[in-house]
């Protein structure tokens, strides 16, 4: 048998998205896919936020600007190219974003920003994230209250020159802390009931991936582990620290 029958399969998927896969595994990139993000405003700056979405696969994009192309956009606006003058600027950003990842989903709406947030908000239903980049402060705000009734991600950027703010507004949520500084009680010999819970989701290991199996918390291995050890030994052996 050769060496190269030996190696696993690994799909087009994987290879392309190898290095973010290990950094937050295969349920980050599907929440990553499964997003739909709308641009307001084909600026520069917004232009380069939905390249650093598109590289690693967010599922669509959606530019939304009613200005045409001129020969100062050409000069700040990477994508774009002296033959988009007199064009859409949203038609012409995504013509040349989408080359960047074909498996995102790309359009655009020549439609002004104010006007979508003055008279048709529910435009927005459709979207996961929307970005705003240097949207004016009232339509901003007025942006931002719809988002904070919708529990939408909102993202406002503005850039002049060589000055810039970023600003998110976003539901609360939660996260776990997998590196703390500090050790702390892990709860081998007395878990709480939603841990053991939470630890029965994992109850075949062998099935996962190498991908997946690296994002495993910890704790979860090690109870798993003292279950099965404590299910093939005697209570006599349960109450001492003797190793065997």
């Amino acid at each position: 048998m050769s060496l190269e029958e030996n190696e696993p399969i690994v799909d087009l998927k994987t290879q392309r998205y190898d290095r973010q896969l290990r950094l937050w595994a295969t349920s980050g990139q599907a929440a990553l896919e499964n997003a739909k993000v709308c641009l307001l405003s084909a600026t520069a700056t917004g232009s380069e936020v939905l390249k650093n979405l598109i590289l690693p696969g967010v599922g669509s994009i959606t530019i939304v600007d009613d200005k045409i192309v001129d020969k100062c956009d050409i000069q700040s606006n990477f994508f774009l190219e002296p033959s988009d003058i007199s064009n859409p600027i949203a038609e012409a950003v995504v013509n040349l974003l989408k080359e960047l990842n074909e498996a995102v989903t790309t359009q655009f709406v020549q439609k002004s920003a104010h006007d979508l947030i003055e008279q048709d908000p529910s435009f927005f239903d459709a979207f996961t994230l929307i970005v705003a980049s240097n949207l004016h402060e009232q339509d901003l705000s007025k942006l931002a209250q719809f988002c904070h009734a919708r529990q939408k991600i909102l993202i406002s950027v503005s850039c002049k020159g060589l000055c810039g703010a970023f600003r998110i507004q976003a539901p609360e949520h939660t996260i776990i802390e997998t590196h703390p500084e500090n050790a702390s009680d892990l709860r081998l010999t007395c878990p709480f009931p939603e841990l053991m819970d939470y630890i029965k989701t994992f109850d075949d290991l062998d099935s996962l991936d190498q991908t997946d199996h690296a994002h495993v918390p910890f704790i979860v291995v090690l109870l798993l582990f003292v279950e099965k050890w404590k299910a093939e030994v005697s209570d006599e052996r349960m109450d001492t620290y003797t190793l065997y």
